[in-house]
């Protein structure tokens, strides 16, 4: 038995008002990942400022930026040679100082961490036990880094790739324990990231060796990308 006119219009404007709902929802996803996009790299800009500092003070050039609804609570840089510490690194003296701060539980996890550079297995263990909701970084370190240049601490996620994305976790073993719902977003101003450091290190060797601009420029930072970084002995 046919369906009467007036239930097949019904049937047609419901169809049609899902489908605009979907546009709708769609095109409101896009713009969030945009203004995300963004606002990561206002604050890369920033945590790029803090590595330049430590360079300028002889730090290998790694910055940090903690935030929490966009507030800025802690920034800084690599102050192992400042401080004689080798645990001193961008990503560990903003968490401490964050806690230290009392900003009431220790845990971070409203928090986003920009860092320029891909963490050590050391930081980002820290990472894991502080709860830090979510990081963001920017170059890969192929020496030393911890998801998955080197090792894998962190999860996976299917648009990994994508600097904007928070798609769904995907541990490469067993999840976290206590925290299993860490969002990495990579690759953020991941050229400027990966500059600074080849061109540190390039300096370091011309300083430490004599070695003129074309001899050193043959060196192995420029054996990897921008992109793709570590930190090269010196």
């Amino acid at each position: 038995m046919r369906a009467p006119p007036t239930c097949l219009l019904s049937q047609r404007i419901l169809q049609g008002a899902v489908i605009r709902s979907r546009a709708v929802c769609h095109a409101v996803a896009a713009e969030e990942v945009f203004m995300q996009g963004e606002a990561d790299k206002v604050f890369m800009t920033i945590a790029l400022d803090e590595a330049r500092q430590g360079a300028a003070n002889g730090e290998v050039p790694v910055g940090a930026v903690l935030v929490r609804d966009s507030n800025i609570l802690v920034r800084a840089h690599n102050l192992v040679e400042q401080h004689g510490d080798p645990t001193a690194h961008a990503e560990m003296v903003v968490i401490r100082q964050a806690a230290a701060q009392g900003l009431g539980r220790w845990d971070l996890q409203e928090a986003t961490l920009y860092v320029t550079l891909e963490p050590c297995a050391m930081c980002a263990g820290a990472i894991l036990i502080s709860r830090v909701g979510t990081v963001v970084y920017g170059a890969r370190s192929t020496l030393l880094g911890a998801d998955g240049t080197w090792m894998q601490l962190f999860p996976c996620q299917h648009d990994s790739e994508s600097s904007a994305g928070s798609g769904e976790v995907l541990w490469p073993g067993k999840p976290h324990p206590f925290h299993p719902s860490l969002q990495v977003r990579r690759g953020v101003l991941a050229e400027e990231s990966g500059a600074l450091m080849k061109d540190f290190f390039r300096a370091r060797r011309i300083e430490n060796d004599g070695r003129s601009l074309d001899a050193a420029s043959t060196g192995p930072a420029d054996n990897l990308s921008a992109t793709d970084l570590g930190m090269p002995e010196t």
